[in-house]
């Protein structure tokens, strides 16, 4: 027997493949298949010869990805972008973690009696890939829940929205505080340094304002990125 819920999600399903078809897109698509089916059934037509015929004045997955492809260039673009600031900051993030796991278990093997520089290290490097892949399969594991769930993307897109104006001034803040801090730290006054030494200080200092400065604009760039056009908010 011929089930129409039960086909209209087979047709979401192989919709959901295409890399040009967003769920919005998808959720867009579907309301005028339904729109169609039921203008249809009022024809006299069965479940069945209405869902082919809508099915088939839409078009098929191909057409329509292509159709999407220039419709949403530009939102694909700013996706894209987005998912290689998101991989560098995730990446940015595993490492300092990372450092930090593999320094408190060289300290807590050192003060378990563990000497030996090679032993140390063996620990150290261990902990450190055993950091790296338990985040990475945590990682990959939640990016198929967020796939997966239907209507999670949708959500997480309406936070983002609600939330950017107030992120915004938090990172403009946490901006201001760092660069005043950075800029009035008292430097102790040393014995006169020649130019070598100059330039050491000031890449050391170019260095760690660098490192703090940096996920910071890359996280500004994100939250403008994840801030939907006029013609893409319902």
């Amino acid at each position: 027997m011929f089930d129409l819920n039960q086909e209209i999600t087979k047709w979401r399903n192989n919709l959901t493949r295409s890399e040009t078809l967003g769920e919005s897109d998808i959720d867009e698509l579907e309301g005028h298949l339904r729109e169609d089916v039921g203008s249809l059934k009022g024809s006299k037509l069965s479940d069945e010869e209405a869902f082919l015929v809508a099915a088939h004045r839409l078009g098929d997955t191909a057409h329509l990805s292509d159709e999407y492809a220039k419709i949403n260039h530009g939102k694909r673009f700013r996706r894209n972008v987005s998912w290689i600031i998101t991989g560098i900051l995730t990446y940015m993030l595993a490492m300092h973690f990372d450092a930090a796991v593999s320094k408190e278990c060289v300290l807590l093997a050192a003060n378990s009696g563990i000497t030996g520089y090679r032993s140390l290290g063996f620990i150290g490097f261990g902990s450190k890939i055993l950091t790296l892949i338990t985040t990475f399969f945590y990682g990959y594991f939640f990016c198929r829940l967020v796939i997966q769930t239907h209507g999670f993307k949708k959500q997480i897109k309406q936070l983002t929205t609600r939330m950017c104006p107030l992120m915004k001034l938090l990172v403009l803040l946490l901006m201001t505080v760092v660069f005043r801090s950075a800029f009035s730290i008292p430097v102790p006054a040393f014995r006169p340094m020649n130019i070598q030494q100059y330039v050491v200080q000031a890449s050391i200092y170019t260095k760690s304002l660098w490192s703090v400065f940096l996920p910071v604009i890359l996280v500004m760039i994100l939250i403008n990125l994840s801030k939907p056009n006029l013609h893409e908010v319902e």
